[in-house]
């Protein structure tokens, strides 16, 4: 009686009955063991190396699984791979600043230039609740004011008086309805000084030594520097009423200088 044929148990090669290696796979066989009559229903392939990228995730352990039941963990959306940024935060609560307004006008100051101080230098102080703005006036500008005044008055339904008494009153009328970033740039030359920058607002008036006239002249001592400006004619009472709701009692009011 023959011998039935014997198999390798691990990739199926018919072996010689005397063999104690497999001539396929090299693995050893077992002469204790009862031979195998059939050959295996599926011969196992012959193992290969996987690729590089496999053997990196082969070689890490596999990750413990959750024991959570398996209702939960259907349920449960997948995690991302990165945590999600963390949503930003409301912006803090800010208060508008309030709006610069021009609380007051002192129209007719000059600045002396020139090498023997002979020019004059025409300016208007716009007075605001944040600064006091020193306006250059030409001519020209002067002239629109008047021209301007006089048709606010005529719009207003006044008659010829209160049409020519209107233009006295001309820059003031003017810049009381201008924006002050508007007035700030009518002229290269217009400059302002910071309200809080400002230590005091000394008048003086000057009189000749025979007193036969007078001149005026606001001195403005900043943290910066001192600007002093003069007037030929000034209406004391308005220019100390609109000095004084800015500046409060920086303002000082000295009528005894002498030239």
């Amino acid at each position: 009686m023959d011998k039935p044929t014997r198999y390798c148990e691990y990739c199926g090669k018919p072996l010689n009955e005397k063999a104690r290696f497999c001539g396929r796979c090299g693995k050893p066989v077992d002469l204790g063991q009862e031979q195998q009559v059939s050959p295996p229903a599926q011969a196992a392939p012959r193992p290969t190396s996987p690729p590089p990228d496999q053997r990196q995730s082969q070689s890490q352990p596999p990750r413990p699984s959750q024991s959570l039941p398996p209702s939960r963990q259907a349920s449960q959306p997948p995690r991302p791979a990165q945590p999600l940024p963390s949503p930003p935060l409301p912006p803090p609560y800010q208060v508008a600043a309030p709006t610069e307004v021009v609380c007051g006008v002192i129209p007719g100051a000059y600045q002396r230039k020139g090498a023997l101080g002979l020019g004059q230098q025409g300016f208007t102080l716009v007075l605001t609740n944040y600064r006091v703005i020193f306006a250059i006036q030409t001519g020209q500008m002067l002239q629109d004011q008047v021209r301007y005044a006089r048709d606010v008055a005529k719009q207003q339904g006044k008659g010829f008086f209160g049409q020519w008494g209107a233009q006295f009153s001309a820059s003031i009328s003017y810049y009381m309805q201008q924006p002050p970033q508007a007035i700030l740039g009518e002229q290269p030359g217009n400059f302002f000084i910071l309200n809080n920058q400002l230590r005091s607002v000394k008048f003086h008036v000057i009189h000749n030594a025979d007193r036969t006239n007078s001149d005026y002249r606001l001195d403005f001592d900043a943290v910066t520097g001192k600007v002093s400006v003069m007037f030929s004619m000034i209406d004391e009472k308005k220019a100390k009423q609109a000095l004084t709701q800015v500046f409060g009692d920086r303002v000082h009011w000295d009528r005894g200088f002498f030239s």
